[in-house]
């Protein structure tokens, strides 16, 4: 059963009316994992494309599960995203998960190097890359 909130038309309001459908999962009440809860999951992960959004979806999931009896069954929590067939990891293990962890990375210059042999030669070839992605303190 979906618990309505004065907030839901927020992205906090949505993703924590939306996470409640999980919340029985990850406390431990509920042994089955629900379609509605994947529903849930992959709604969440659609409200938090970028590090600022997964820090406060995050923040919001917390205050969720706290508000919810603070229960948390931190291998269900854990797997989750996976056993929905989701790929993101902003729900949180615990009510101590940090979510302040989700901080954007700057563009970072790296090389790839390869070395071959062929008998008495050897060659090194390598390649510069600019990587873009996510630090996760």
């Amino acid at each position: 059963m979906l618990r309505a909130s004065s907030e839901t038309h927020t992205d906090c309001g949505i993703a924590r009316t939306a996470f409640g459908e999980c919340v029985p999962y990850v406390a431990g009440k509920d042994p089955s994992l629900s379609r509605q809860c994947c529903s849930a999951v992959r709604d969440i992960k659609e409200l938090t494309p970028t590090a600022k959004d997964r820090r406060a979806i995050c923040a919001c999931l917390v205050q969720e599960l706290k508000d919810a009896g603070g229960s948390v069954d931190s291998s269900k929590a854990s797997g989750l995203a996976g056993a929905c067939g989701v790929s993101t990891n902003v729900i949180p293990t615990g009510l101590g998960f940090r979510c302040s962890k989700y901080e954007p990375a700057s563009p970072f210059l790296s090389a790839a190097c390869y070395v071959v042999r062929i008998r008495s030669i050897t060659i090194i070839s390598c390649k510069q890359m600019i990587t873009f992605g996510y630090r996760i303190k």
